[in-house]
């Protein structure tokens, strides 16, 4: 579906004949799906305002579906790209991507599952050597190997403690199990929430039954 089509979809739900708290339940699960879509098709643009239609471009590298974490425009007009699938140098005239990290070709559609390294952000030093951050390598230099120009002051190295958000964050997205269940940890969010709408329905079916079964000892009484 086209961006263009968005207000036109809007307007047909809000008309729906039905109490204004399930037509905002609609309508809070149609831009839900839409919006994830888009995120996943990246191969839209526009402002964020919607005063503009969006407009179609084609980005030939992957892009982790929790967005972008580099996006730097080179001298030479390329785009560096860089989130959890990797870093890519972008010739959009060309309309192809260079895999920075890896020598193959980038797999546009690798957007659900991160690569091995997850690129958080991307400078150059002083002296023109690039860098990159990863989320769990650290700082690496731009070939992707460890780098030791810039280490953590050893005050900071033994005495940091990990900030509650943080660790509830691990505990939030799964990772605080990953030294038990390994790469399985990754499941533990989907399924537990396939276990909260199984939850959920069954709950609404005993409820529904209940009921019925109320309203017939009602009638038979």
């Amino acid at each position: 579906m086209s961006p263009d089509h968005l207000g036109d979809v809007t307007k047909g739900i809000a008309g729906l004949g039905s109490s204004r708290s399930i037509r905002v339940f609609i309508l809070s699960v149609f831009y839900a799906w839409y919006y994830l879509r888009l995120l996943q098709a990246r191969r839209w643009r526009g402002r964020a305002d919607l005063s503009e239609p969006f407009t179609r471009i084609n980005l030939p590298a992957p892009i982790f579906v929790m967005g972008a974490t580099v996006f730097d425009t080179q001298p030479n007009g390329s785009y560096l790209v860089g989130s959890f699938s990797g870093l890519y140098r972008v010739d959009p005239s060309a309309e192809r991507a260079v895999n920075l990290l890896v020598d193959e070709a980038p797999d546009v559609e690798r957007s659900l599952r991160p690569a091995a390294t997850m690129v958080t952000g991307w400078l150059t030093s002083p002296e023109g050597d690039a860098y990159i951050a990863t989320h769990y390598q650290g700082l690496v230099a731009n070939s992707g190997e460890a780098a030791d120009a810039f280490q953590m002051p050893p005050e900071l190295r033994e005495q940091y403690r990990m900030p509650l958000w943080n660790y509830l964050f691990e505990v939030h997205n799964g990772r605080f199990f990953q030294e038990w269940l390994g790469g399985g940890y990754i499941l533990i969010v989907p399924l537990g929430a396939l276990l909260l709408v199984l939850i959920t329905l069954t709950g609404v079916y005993d409820w529904l039954r209940n009921q019925l079964a109320h309203r017939r000892r009602q009638r038979l009484a």
